[in-house]
């Protein structure tokens, strides 16, 4: 049984040191294109040749690609691992789903429910009651006050504030820096203080 990074490139590399900071040994980056150069002279496999048994650690940071695979890796029964850097603070009353990823100097607090193949990026904070669904990717430095619910793979740009009880929906980007006071529908895009259509 090995143990694999899916992907290689910047998201991965972050990846790479939480899982290390885990005392997780990690046996090789699984691509799709092996002529990727890789990092850390770690060996480079295609993604193709991952075998049921092998453990896995999600890399990629495209929302959609990532619960793709995640959703591929379930049919052919690996294990998706789930990682939380030493340095985050992730609540025992929380909960988070299969194949997330929660960062360095992250914090997720009390009933906050995290889903699965999500990012929680380094320092964003994941305050009480909210709700993180499946794919979404929380981005460095933003904060979700208290009850925020994110829809399935949306994104929420680095520094960006959603304020207290909101709801955004699915496969949404909130640009970097925004702050967000309203309720978001699905598939919007926007940023700014406060947070527009774009």
């Amino acid at each position: 049984m090995a143990t694999y990074i899916l992907g290689a490139g910047g998201h991965a590399k972050v990846v790479y040191d939480a899982a290390a900071a885990c005392g997780v040994h990690i046996d090789g980056l699984a691509v799709a294109d092996t002529r990727c150069a890789g990092f850390n002279n770690i060996r480079v496999i295609s993604e193709d040749d991952i075998v049921t048994g092998d453990r896995i650690i999600l890399g990629i940071g495209d929302n959609r690609i990532r619960t793709l695979l995640f959703n591929e890796l379930k049919m052919i029964k690996a294990e998706v691992l789930t990682i939380i850097h030493p340095e985050a603070w992730v609540s025992p009353n929380a909960s988070l789903g299969e194949g997330s990823v929660v960062l360095a100097g992250a914090i997720v607090n009390h009933s906050a429910a995290i889903g699965k193949a999500c990012i929680i990026n380094t320092r964003a904070v994941v305050e009480h009651d909210c709700i993180v669904e499946h794919g979404a990717h929380i981005s460095p430095g933003a904060v979700l006050c208290g009850g925020v619910h994110v829809g399935t793979e949306s994104w929420i740009g680095a520094s960006s504030v959603v304020r207290e009880n909101i709801s955004i929906g699915r496969n949404c980007i909130i640009g970097a820096g925004s702050a967000v006071v309203k309720n978001v529908p699905d598939g919007t895009k926007g940023a700014g203080v406060p947070f527009r259509n774009l």
